[in-house]
C-alpha cells in the first residue's frame, strides 16, 4: 500500500492541522486522491486527557479518483487505503467516537470526482463529476451526506446521504434538475450498450430523482424507486419487434412523458408524440404503460393510442406484432390514415385479452368497429 504524500505541513492552535498538496496513490503509483489543503481539526479538551478525536476536516481542491472494483464490474470503488481499519458491523464500529463533520469546497482548481475505466462509454475518457460542494455531518447514530455536482453530461445534480453507521445501510436521493443530448450522443455509448437498446434514436431533455437504500457492506441494492420527466423528444425509430435498426424510416416529434418505477415495477401514463411516417405525414400517438419487472412474460398492461396516424402496408408490417401481420396485415393489406386505441390487458395464468377501437379515416381498407 503506497503512503501518503504531504508536500507541506501548518499548524496552528485554533485552525489545527493543515496538510498541503496530500497525494494518496494507487499501487500501481497512479492518483487515487489528491487534495490542494485538508484541515484538521481537534478536540482540545480530548487531547488534555491524552486522546486524538477529530472535530472537522476541510477539504479545498480535492480530486477523488475511481476505478472498477474488479475487471468485470462496473460498479467504482475507493481505493484500498479509505477501506483499512474498517470493522464487522458497520462502518462506525471500531472508530473513536463520533465521525466528524466534513466540508469539501472547489479551492483554487476546482474539486472533482473522476470516474476511471467506464464501459458504458465508447471512448475511454473518464467521467468527470465537478463538485460545488458537499456537507457530511453527524447526527446521533446517522452521518448525513449533502452535495452538489455537474457534469459536461449532466446539469446540475443533488445528493443526499443518510448513513446509519451502525447499519452501513444508508438511504441515497438523486436529483438530476436536468439533462439534455442529441440524437448523434446515442455514438458516445461503448457498442456493447448500443446493441441491446431497441431501434430508436431521441435527442431531448429531462429531469429525473431516483431513491436508493444501499448496504455499503458488501455493497448492495436494497430497494430503488424514482420518478423522470422527458420533454422535446425527437428523433426516429424502427421495427421494435425484430430490433431492425435499418433506414430508422419511422420519425418522432415533440414527444413527452413521465415516468414513475421502482424494482418491481414501470409505469408509463401519458406518453404522447407526433408519429411522423416516411411520407412526412404526422398524426398524434400516445401510450400508457404499466411493466411488471418480475413478470414481464405474463403480466404486461398498457394502452396504444393513436390520432390521424398515416401509414402503409409497409409500414404496419414494421409496426404491429408479428402475430397480428400474419392475420390481419397480410390477408386485409391495410393502409390509410388511422384512429385507434388498443388495450392490452395480461394477467397471469388468465392469457391475454384485447381490446381495440380502430377507425380508418381513409384508405385502402375500410373497417370501423370493436374487435374484442
Amino acid at each position: 500500500q503506497q503512503r501518503p504524500e504531504v508536500r507541506d505541513v501548518e499548524l496552528d492552535l485554533e485552525s489545527g492541522v493543515s496538510l498541503l498538496g496530500l497525494v494518496v496513490r494507487y499501487p500501481d503509483g497512479k492518483p487515487a486522491l489528491e487534495a490542494e489543503r485538508v484541515r484538521i481539526l481537534v478536540d482540545h479538551r480530548d487531547l488534555i486527557g491524552g486522546r486524538v478525536r477529530v472535530r472537522q476536516i476541510d477539504l479545498d481542491g480535492l480530486r477523488l479518483y475511481l476505478r472498477r472494483r474488479a475487471p468485470d464490474d462496473d460498479l467504482p470503488g475507493l481505493p484500498g487505503v479509505f477501506r483499512e481499519g474498517a470493522a464487522p458491523g458497520g462502518l462506525g464500529e471500531g472508530l473513536a467516537g463520533p465521525l466528524p463533520l466534513i466540508r469539501i469546497r472547489p479551492g483554487d482548481d476546482g474539486s472533482r470526482v473522476v470516474i476511471q475505466e467506464t464501459r458504458t462509454l465508447a471512448s475511454h475518457e473518464p467521467l468527470v463529476l465537478d463538485c460545488d460542494r458537499i456537507d457530511a455531518s453527524p447526527d446521533g447514530p446517522r452521518y448525513d451526506v449533502r452535495a452538489s455536482f455537474s457534469s459536461a453530461f449532466l446539469g446540475p445534480c443533488d445528493f443526499h446521504i443518510s448513513l446509519d453507521t451502525a447499519t452501513a445501510i444508508a438511504d441515497c436521493t438523486v436529483q438530476v434538475r436536468r439533462v439534455a443530448w442529441e440524437r448523434a450522443d446515442l455514438a458516445l455509448l461503448a457498442p456493447g450498450i448500443r446493441r441491446v437498446l431497441p431501434p430508436i434514436e431521441l435527442g431531448g431533455s429531462a429531469a429525473a430523482t431516483v431513491r436508493a437504500r444501499v448496504d455499503l457492506d458488501p455493497l448492495a441494492v436494497l430497494d430503488l424507486s424514482g420518478e423522470a420527466a422527458l420533454m422535446g423528444l425527437r428523433g426516429a425509430f424502427g421495427n421494435f419487434h425484430t430490433g431492425d435498426r435499418a433506414g430508422l424510416p419511422f420519425g418522432l416529434e415533440d414527444a413527452a412523458c413521465t415516468v414513475r418505477f421502482d424494482r418491481r415495477h414501470v409505469v408509463v401514463p401519458d406518453f404522447r408524440a407526433v408519429f411522423v411516417s416516411p411520407d412526412g405525414t404526422r398524426g398524434e400517438f400516445g401510450l400508457e404503460l404499466d411493466l411488471d419487472l418480475e413478470k414481464v412474460d405474463e403480466e404486461t398492461d398498457f394502452v396504444l393510442r393513436g390520432r390521424g396516424v398515416r401509414a402503409s402496408t409497409n409500414d404496419l408490417r414494421l409496426l404491429v406484432p408479428p402475430d397480428l401481420v400474419e392475420s390481419i396485415v397480410d390477408i386485409y393489406l391495410p393502409a390509410g390514415t388511422f384512429d385507434f386505441e388498443i388495450d392490452v390487458q395480461r394477467a397471469e395464468g388468465a392469457g391475454e385479452r384485447v381490446v381495440a377501437d380502430l377507425h380508418l379515416r381513409d384508405g385502402e381498407f375500410n373497417y370501423a368497429g370493436k374487435l374484442d
